[in-house]
This record gives C-alpha cells, structure tokens and sequence, in this order.
C-alpha cells in the first residue's frame, strides 16, 4: 500500500502539459494506478447520477462523487489540475433508458472511457471521461434489516436463520411463479408440437407428391434449355442483321453528307457530328470497375482516395463516398464553401480518378435567363447561338460512355432561380429522357425544307437524279451546269447564287451542330459551386428544395495524421485511375415510391412536424422521396443508418435554417428554444458513435448555429461563422 502511495504522489507531480501529450493506453495505466486498479480490470465506477444546464440552455448529465467499484472508495483524476472535477459524463440516451425512472441523483454503476481527444481539449482535462453507451445501471439499496454479516466456519459461510429465512421465502415465490410460467410454457410447446408433427405429415405427403414431379420438371428445364439456345440463335442472328441494316444506313448517311460536303454546305466538323466519331471509351486507360473491384463500390472509393493521395491530393473518405452516393443519385449537387476550401478541385479530381472528364463553367453576374446558361437562336442569322455549357452538353452526348461532370463555378454570383430554374425543373423529370428545346421546331422544318430544294434542284441542273453532283465550284464554273442552275432555281439576273448558297450552308451547319431539340445526355452530372458572402446571392428555396448541399470547410482544418490513417494500401498501380462508365454511376430512374413504413421515412416525417414545420421550413413529399433514394444510394457504398440520417440533416434541412430565433413560432414557442429541442432530438435519434465515416456531426454542426445566434441577436443563420 505506501509503495501505491508513493506511486500517486509521484503521479501528481507531472505537469498537466506533459500529461496531455501521453498517449491514451499511458493515461488510462495512470487512472488504474491512482485507483488500485489491476491492468485486466475495466474502468468501472460508481456514482451519483446529476443533471446541470449547459451554456446554450441544453441537459448535461454527469455522474460525481466517484466510488471505486471494488471498496466503495472515493475516486480522484491522478493529477492537480484547477478547478478539474473527477466526473463521467453521460449521453442523455442512457440516462433516458435507467428504468424505473431515476429519482434525483441517484447512485449508478458504469463503465468509463476517455472523452475524444478534442473534447478532453476542450475542457483541459487529459483524463475526462465518458460513460460507455450501454453500460450505465441503477444501483438498488437493500432494506436496512437486510444488513448480512456473515461468518466462515468450518469451511462453509453462516447467516443468521432469520435472514436465511427471509431470503428463503422471497426465492421460493420467485420459485413458484417461474414454475407457473414454465407449466404454461410446457402446455404452449404441447400444442407447437402436435402442430408441428400434423405439419410434418403434409410436409411429407408433398415431398413424395414433388418426388413425382421432379421428372417432369428435369424435362421442362430441359426443353428451357433448348428454346432459350433457339431464342440466343435467333438473337444473334437478328444482331448480325441489324449490324448489316445500320452498315448500309452509315453508308446511305455518309454518302448523303459526302454529297452535301460536295456542296460546300457543310465542313468537316459538321459531316463528324452529323455522322459521330467512333467511340473511344473502350481504349480508355484505367482498372476497369467491374474486373477489379467485382462491382464494389465501397472499395472503388477508397481506392480512388488513393489514387488522389498518390498524387498529393487529400480528400477525407467520409467526402469522397457521399460525393459518389450523390453523383449516383442524378440530382444536382451544390458544394458550398470558402474560396479555396475544394469545391471545384474535388470535381476535377474525381471525374480524373473515375476516367470521365470535368467541365468548369464560370457563372457571370449579369446571367438573368435560360439563355445564359443554354444559348439563343438568331432569326436574322439563321443559326443558333451557343454557349460553353451547351457545347459540354454536345461533347458528353459524343461520348456516352464516359461521366461528365459540369461545373458551374461560383454558380450564385448571379440569382440561380433565374438562369437555371427551368433547367433545374427538367432535371426533375426521373422517367422519360430529358429533352431541352432550343428553338421553335418550325426553324429548324424550314430550313429542312431549304436545303431538300436545292438538292432536287442541282441534281436536276447537273443532270438528272442519277448525275454525280460535284463539288459546287466546280459547278460554277461549269457555265452550261451555273445557267441551268440559275434557271432552275429560279433566279433573277441580280440575285446572287452565292449568296443563296452561303444562307444555306449557314443554315444546314445550324441544324447539324444545334438541332431544335437536344436529348440530356445521361452521362452528365451537374455540380454547383458557390461562395456565401456578401457579394453573392443566397440560393433560393426552389433550389434548396432540389439540391444536395454539401458545405465544405477549410483544408487546414483537417485532422492530417487522421486522413493519413484512412488511406488504404492496394496491390494496383496507383497512378492508373479507376475506369468507370457511365451506367456504373448510376441509372436516372425515377425515385422511390413513398413507405410510411420505412424507418427513415418515419424519421423525416417526425422531425417536420415536430420541429420543422413549427419553424416555418417547409418539407415535401418530393424531398422526402429525394432523401430516400439518396439514403438508398449510401446504403450501398455501407453506410449505417445513423449516418444516412445524419448526412440528410446536414444537405437537406440545416442549409434552410434562415430566420429570427427571438420570433414566435406557428404555435407561439420561441424559435430559439424550438431549435434546442430539434437538437436534442438528434441527439436522441443519432448516435455519434455510430456514424461509422469520420464526418461532420449533425448535432455539432445545429449546436454551432445556435451558439453563433446567441452572439448575433438570435438571428439563425447556417452560413454566418
């Protein structure tokens, strides 16, 4: 015992700096020391369980006056610190299922651990502490007449006959009300029994009857067998016949456009895109998804973070596995943050390590409509007027296979509802292809009609259907061929053929390169990146209510020895991307259909009527159908529930918290006291613990507007730092 003693002075005498900087497995050895506890013993203390008010008004429950487990002795933290008390703090939902309800400060037995590192920094404390969830239970006091004093005589362990007794008979009724249910019991497995023989019988009755009737299956898989290699020998051969029909097609097309080519209707670059280029993606360098990764998408992310690693890239895993939930939910994507933290760097950097392409397309002040963003048709030119958003729209379209992801950097320099709103309303629609109409069909009929007339014509000035038409220089210059063209055509002595030809050859190019309607291409993903400062413009509730907004913060804060452990080592060469197509990011089908039973669902649904409707944030169906397909889409990359709770909260609920706490709610509650409760809340309803990713916590981030709004005249604001 005096070398425990002097152990625990020796203990006290360091400094709270040099204990801080141990590290835990050190710190808890000190705690077992100070305490006389064995190295194999957990850090189990007794207590008596208290409730204080915290700063921001919320329920902290601490267990105090400490007691050793084994003697009932105080507990003391090994070391001076001021003003430091020995305590455990415990999470509300434990203190919630102590049953029967606590009376007031009672005595508890749990099972401690160190706090967090930043939360023992917090407080300056090295060994703050945390009741294990789970582990915190009521201690019952027996009857003072039940004090037992026992003695060991020859052997054995003696108690007074009245206490025998009384023990005795508590038992024995114990006894007999465990007799009784097991009786009932016994009677209940009777029946299950009987029950389960009769079933048996039939069970029986039917393996003899399928017994029979396995032979006839055997011939019907058989004869299957045979209609299914019949059903692959007619698709092959219909797959050769469609191959031949689309050859003669291309060759019909491409003659067509060599034709028009002849002309000079048309360039090079329009003949490529009325005819395509071959597809590309095939060649493409990169681990190919499905034969690497055998379709895993979990181990597809934490391979791209080291690829991205690899390259001097650092991108927190919990960051890159929502990225792709997101991208795989075809909604748009909003990545708020400073200038600087990220937003369009993790863009570029993911479509590189997925083997698709990033365009990044600065957003201007002055964009106040669709055709900003789109482009216009001009009347007077007879030609479509496009923009470098449309132009990555035609470039994804010519390469399906490869993930686009489009960038609208800095998208809320201009007000997104107005340049983007009708575009965000198309996105919407889940079942059928998007089409975008440019302009008015009848343009585009037209100049159809334009171009069929001349061709009739120089056919027939070049002699007949069946001539060769040549190039049309050479037609000019022929003087028989330019009159008959001329007379043809219809023209007068002071209209100009070249200048007819020159209207045509602009209008044609405008129907292959900008046709009046252009299908979405499905490998496109759209992004936006915003800055929430004074000079921009916030987004609206129409965009909130469409979008995933996911905050970023900046670089330097990250936890770096933290990121450094979650990087993963791979036998793969990690300078090769991973190859992904663009079905592998996910379908465009319509979102789930509406289950009140789904216990997300139920999540959503009681969060807005108990919190958020109270604070005016409306909720819709839409949304709720919106965070379900996202929650599904998590779920595949491993995510608990937890953290799909949580993730919804923090893109879809805490970016609308805009308005005056110190205001009447709908049913008269002050917003601000609304607001902790909806904290506490989800606190209840989502555990930190087990979030599983190392990612922003709901419950913090809520606790961080409501501290910032007590600071600025109750004003709540999820932007405001």
């Amino acid at each position: 015992m005096a070398e425990a003693d002097d152990e625990r002075k020796i203990i006290k005498a360091i400094s709270n700096n040099d204990i801080s900087s141990k590290p835990d497995d050190e710190l808890i050895a000190m705690l077992k020391a100070s305490w006389t506890y064995e190295d194999q013993d957990a850090l189990d203390v007794v207590g008596r369980l208290t409730t204080v008010q915290g700063k921001t008004g919320n329920l902290l429950h601490f267990l105090i006056d400490l007691r050793s487990v084994k003697d009932g002795a105080p507990l003391q933290f090994p070391h001076e610190g001021q003003g430091l008390r020995p305590r455990v703090f415990v999470r509300p939902a434990d203190v919630k299922r102590l049953s029967p309800a606590p009376d007031e400060e009672p005595w508890v037995r749990a099972r401690s651990a160190l706090s967090p590192l930043e939360e023992r920094d917090k407080q300056g404390n090295p060994f703050a502490l945390t009741a294990v969830s789970g582990s915190v239970n009521r201690l019952t006091a027996l009857p003072r007449e039940w004090r037992i004093d026992s003695l060991e005589l020859d052997g054995r362990v003696h108690l007074e006959e009245s206490i025998v007794s009384m023990l005795r008979q508590q038992y024995t009724a114990e006894l007999e009300q465990e007799k009784r249910v097991l009786e009932a019991g016994n009677r209940e497995l009777a029946v299950e029994i009987q029950q389960l023989n009769e079933t048996s019988a039939v069970l029986r009755a039917d393996l003899e009857a399928a017994g029979s009737e396995r032979a006839a299956v055997t011939a019907s898989i058989a004869s299957a067998n045979e209609a299914l290699q019949l059903a692959k020998s007619r698709y092959d051969s219909g797959v050769t016949v469609i191959n031949s029909r689309l050859s003669r097609l291309r060759a019909f097309v491409e003659q067509r456009a060599k034709e028009l080519l002849a002309l000079d209707l048309i360039d090079v670059d329009n003949l490529e895109a009325l005819i395509g280029p071959p597809s590309t993606a095939a060649d493409a360098a990169g681990h190919v998804f499905d034969e690497v990764f055998s379709g895993d998408l979990q181990t597809a992310a934490r391979y791209i973070q080291a690829y991205l690693h690899n390259k001097g890239i650092f991108y927190r895993q919990a960051v890159l596995l929502d990225f792709l939930a997101l991208l795989r939910t075809n909604d748009l994507i909003v990545l708020a943050g400073d200038s600087g933290s990220g937003k369009t760097h993790l863009v570029k950097s993911f479509a590189d390590a997925i083997g698709g392409k990033a365009v990044i397309v600065p957003v201007k002040p002055n964009w106040n409509s669709a055709e900003d963003l789109l482009g216009y048709y001009n009347p007077i030119e007879k030609r479509y007027l496009s923009t470098p958003f449309l132009e990555a729209l035609k470039e994804a379209a010519r390469n399906p296979e490869t993930p686009y992801l489009l960038c609208l950097d800095e998208m809320n320099l201009a007000r997104v509802e107005y340049y983007f709103a009708d575009f965000l309303s198309l996105l919407e629609e889940r079942g059928a292809p998007l089409e975008l109409q440019l302009y008015a069909n009848t343009e585009q009929a037209h100049a159809l009609s334009e171009y069929k007339t001349f061709i009739s014509l120089a056919r027939e000035a070049n002699g007949g259907e069946g001539g060769d038409l040549d190039s049309f220089v050479e037609m000019l210059k022929d003087e028989r061929v330019h009159q008959r063209l001329r007379e043809t055509c219809g023209f007068g002595s002071g209209e100009s053929l070249l200048k007819h030809h020159a209207h045509l050859r602009r209008s044609l190019g405008n129907l292959v390169e900008s046709p009046s309607t252009f299908t979405f291409p499905t490998n496109v993903r759209i992004i936006g990146a915003i800055n929430v400062d004074d000079t921009t413009h916030y987004l609206s509730p129409k965009i909130l209510d469409r979008a995933h907004i996911v905050r970023f913060e900046s670089p330097l804060l990250q936890d770096w020895d933290a990121l450094e452990l979650e990087v993963e080592q791979f036998d793969l060469d990690l300078t090769t991307p991973l190859r992904l197509i663009a079905a592998q990011l996910g379908e465009r089908g319509p979102y789930p259909q509406l289950d009140r039973s789904d216990a997300f669902v139920q999540f959503v649904f009681a969060l807005t009527r108990d919190y958020l409707n109270d604070l005016g944030i409306e909720v819709g169906l839409r949304t709720v159908r919106q965070g379900a397909n996202y929650a599904n889409e998590l779920r595949r990359l491993g995510a608990s529930e937890a953290l799909v709770r949580n993730n919804f909260v923090i893109h879809k609920v805490l970016p609308k918290l805009m308005f005056d706490g110190q205001k009447k709610s709908r049913r008269g509650h002050p917003k601000s006291a609304l607001l902790q409760g909806m904290r506490d809340y989800l606190a209840n309803e989502i555990d930190a613990d087990a979030l599983g990713w190392r990612t922003a916590y709901c419950v913090d981030e809520l606790t961080r507007v409501i501290e910032t709004a007590e600071a600025n005249d109750g004003i709540v604001n999820y932007w405001s730092t």
